[in-house]
């Protein structure tokens, strides 16, 4: 997710360059574009997935039996871990 936000960030030129966003990707990919959003002036448009996949958010993702599931730092003691 941290090299998606930086590749989103350099591709706006640290925010120089305006961007929309349409999060049509998995989570991390929706959630990098999301942080940049809070950052700018950009807008995040999401579409519902059930139309495009209706199986998009049926159960999780199970790795040699476990729940494969992820946390991102966004703030850490009132540091904010993104900026621009």
């Amino acid at each position: 997710m941290s090299a998606k936000a930086d590749r989103i960030i350099s591709l706006t030129r640290k925010g120089a360059e305006t961007a929309d966003l349409a999060p049509f990707g998995p989570k991390p990919m929706s959630l990098a574009m999301c942080i940049y959003a809070a950052l700018t002036e950009a807008q995040v448009f999401y579409t519902q997935p059930s139309s495009y996949r209706p199986d998009y958010s049926v159960g999780i993702s199970q790795v040699g039996g476990e729940p494969e599931i992820y946390a991102y730092w966004i703030r850490m003691s009132g540091t904010t871990t993104y900026t621009l």
